[in-house]
């Protein structure tokens, strides 16, 4: 089996390559499209920004149009101590498709305080959060 995964040239309105294979009403200009065979098993998305604001009204049709398209599962990137805490909301949500990571955006470092190392600790502790990741090691360049 095969699919076309469309690669974009972002625009004003694009969030980010990876969601706008599932998101209809972002509007892309499609540079082209690559053909991809792949296995039995389901594609898995590793860096899915479901927190973002833009796909709170249509969740569980943008998973159900991610699922139709080959995309089994998504791990939902926590790129700030908030965000994360979202993340693992959201995956706790959607149990059958959803998993979260936890951490701080470098970009974000200034906002990691005394408290987050606790939180991350106790967000590390859920089954439903695979990864720590963006752990902001640049301090805000």
């Amino acid at each position: 089996m095969c699919i076309g995964i469309p690669v974009v040239e972002p625009n004003d309105n694009c969030i980010d390559g990876a969601s706008l294979c599932f998101q209809d009403s972002i509007e892309c200009r499609f540079s082209h499209s690559v053909v991809i065979s792949f296995m039995s098993e389901p594609l898995i998305d590793i860096c899915f920004n479901f927190t973002h604001e833009s796909f709170r009204k249509d969740e569980q049709a943008l998973l159900q149009r991610a699922k139709a398209a080959g995309v089994g599962k998504m791990i939902v990137t926590g790129a700030s101590i908030p965000e994360s805490q979202e993340a693992l909301a959201l995956a706790h949500r959607y149990p059958e498709q959803l998993f979260a990571t936890a951490g701080v955006h470098p970009h974000l470092a200034k906002d990691w305080d005394a408290q987050s190392p606790e939180v991350i600790r106790r967000l590390a502790k859920d089954d439903k959060l695979l990864a720590i990741g963006e752990c902001g090691l640049d301090y805000n360049r």
